[in-house]
């Protein structure tokens, strides 16, 4: 419907800003942000790979450029001692894995599932 998808427009060009704005953060060198910008990008990564996956059954560049996204991220929150951040994730990450279009990876979503448990 007609309200759904403004909303979801909505929310994309918000997720935009915010993107923009912790890359600009992280850009200044601030410390209590920098984990956050390749979680951001992953996630983008994310959203957009599985559309042109869904399209085309192409999902080995997209994907393995985001996870590689989310474990800088996860390591760089334990690196500067934000642990919920990286139990989060963590979460993203099995998110992810469990959405991939073209053969979806539970095994690896349910371990990542633990990982966040323990932090």
């Amino acid at each position: 419907d007609q309200y759904g998808k403004t909303k979801k427009a909505e929310y994309k060009k918000e997720a935009k800003r915010r993107h923009a704005l912790i890359t600009n953060w992280t850009k200044q060198g601030n410390p209590n942000c920098a984990h956050w910008q390749p979680l951001l990008d992953a996630e983008m990564l994310s959203i957009t790979g599985h559309k042109k996956a869904s399209s085309n059954h192409n999902n080995n560049q997209w994907t393995a450029e985001a996870q590689e996204k989310y474990h800088q991220a996860i390591r760089l929150a334990l690196q500067g001692g934000f642990q919920q951040d990286a139990a989060l994730f963590y979460e993203r990450w099995a998110v992810h894995l469990m959405k991939t279009p073209i053969r979806p990876n539970l095994t690896q979503a349910k371990s990542h599932l633990r990982k966040s448990l323990r932090l």
